[in-house]
């Protein structure tokens, strides 16, 4: 079958030329196709990615109390191991805190309180090393140290009391006055043999 062209010398040419490029044309068009495709890909999971990120956050929102409470937890647990290390070390000592501060309560004087009772260590923290006592003394008289001096006396002969301590110091005196009563604080320390 014969077939005429009845086209314009011009208008051939320009139909060649577009058969020519049409190749390199279907290749930037699909070029462009698949650069969108991935432009719109990764769009989506970014948007995908941020809708997670937001639901994990209130999710984590929502856990935030019971963390808060498990952090409680943990600091109760490390107070009462404390706590419990504590006691481990009084009981070590091998003798009855009932008699002790009942025989501290039978020393004091007439005019001598005691404020605190304290378990003390200097030189590590898995053993104590003394007891601190604060005390106050009012004496209308004055005699706030002779009564001082008396209350350590007492304490050093009662052997019931001394025998598990090697020394009772005086660390410190401080003159104050409750209202018109001029009266002191003072400090002792008893310090523990070692065992």
């Amino acid at each position: 079958m014969v077939t005429i062209d009845l086209l314009p010398a011009k208008y051939k040419e320009a139909k060649l030329e577009r058969e020519k490029y049409f190749p390199l044309t279907l290749f930037l068009v699909i070029l462009i196709c698949l650069i969108l495709f991935v432009l719109f890909f990764v769009y989506r999971m970014k948007i995908v990615s941020h809708a997670e990120l937001q639901t994990l956050n209130m999710q984590l929102d929502g856990l935030a109390p019971g963390q808060r409470k498990v952090f409680e937890i943990q600091e109760q647990i490390a107070e009462a191991k404390e706590c419990n290390n504590v006691f481990e070390q009084l009981l070590k000592r091998n003798f009855l805190w009932a008699r002790k501060l009942n025989k501290l309560s039978d020393s004091l004087i007439c005019g001598i309180w005691l404020r605190a009772l304290s378990l003390d260590n200097e030189k590590i923290a898995t053993d104590f090393d003394c007891i601190k006592i604060d005390g106050t003394v009012v004496s209308l008289e004055h005699k706030e140290m002779a009564l001082i001096g008396k209350f350590i006396r007492n304490l050093k002969s009662d052997a019931e009391f001394f025998k598990n301590f090697k020394n009772i110091k005086l660390e410190s005196v401080i003159r104050r006055n409750i209202a018109d009563v001029e009266v002191m604080d003072f400090t002792l320390t008893c310090y523990f043999k070692n065992e």
